[in-house]
């Protein structure tokens, strides 16, 4: 609905202002994901507990900022006298931004918490090279990837593809009251500059050298992922006094996947 009230230019400016301080917080939890020291590490670090909750906790704060931008387009939509029933369709309507909204606040509340959130990390997501990719003492070192996000209602997806996709859909959103908004997400999730190469289930493929790769998780391996969350709604549904198990370790998770794709 809309509220027109009696705001006053200074208001619509403090609330464009508002809105985008927050896209320059997502534009910095972006920036703090993108190291060179979290994507190639040695495989032996990889399936670590601190590896895991630095990776973590760095997508976690990028989830948190987008769900920030929904407070703030909100505010300046209503100082502007427009309809906001149209943007809150717009946020229903869109996978990457309502599962990015779920992992916030499934993180904050709990799964199973405020509004049946049922979304979490569950696992990191690396590649192997068949050569070893040896560092100078020998050691095997991994491509990492992201870490898995399992939702129970959308599925799982890889934590990079999830945020830019969200990432670029905010910033086609957002243009009608920020006009820089679609420059904002360029810039911060650039296009690949390769080939963009899909891959369907279970072929393997020679690709060239700096192409992406788009390929589905089989459906196996996406059950398998999103289980935890799927029982923790179904917890959530049948009262307290139903009994659940705890979303089985993360590192079994990856072990997990990594066997279901070497099998693919």
């Amino acid at each position: 609905m809309s509220r027109s009230g009696s705001s006053t230019p200074e208001k619509i400016e403090a609330a464009r202002a508002a809105l985008a301080d927050c896209l320059a917080g997502v534009e910095a939890a972006v920036e703090d994901l993108r190291p060179s020291d979290l994507f190639v590490e040695r495989a032996s670090v990889v399936e670590t507990p601190v590896f895991r909750h630095r990776l973590q906790n760095r997508v976690l704060m990028v989830a948190v900022s987008l769900q920030r931008l929904e407070d703030g387009a909100r505010r300046l939509l209503k100082r502007l006298g427009q309809d906001t029933r149209s943007f809150e369709k717009a946020l229903r309507s869109s996978i990457p931004i309502r599962v990015t909204r779920r992992l916030a606040n499934s993180w904050k509340h709990g799964l199973g918490g405020q509004h049946g959130n049922a979304t979490c990390l569950n696992g990191v997501l690396f590649v192997r090279r068949a050569d070893g990719f040896l560092d100078a003492s020998g050691h095997e070192r991994v491509h990492v990837l992201g870490m898995l996000v399992a939702d129970a209602n959308d599925r799982a997806f890889a934590s990079s593809t999830l945020l830019s996709s969200a990432v670029q859909q905010w910033g086609a959103l957002l243009q009608p009251v920020l006009s820089d908004a679609p420059a904002w997400a360029e810039r911060v999730f650039p296009a690949p500059k390769g080939p963009i190469v899909a891959l369907p289930q279970g072929v393997k493929a020679i690709v060239p050298l700096g192409a992406t790769v788009v390929f589905a998780l089989p459906d196996q391996v996406q059950q398998t992922m999103t289980a935890p969350c799927r029982l923790r709604l179904t917890a959530r549904s049948t009262g307290p006094q139903a009994r659940v198990r705890s979303p089985r370790p993360v590192n079994a998770g990856v072990r997990r996947l990594e066997r279901a794709v070497n099998r693919g």
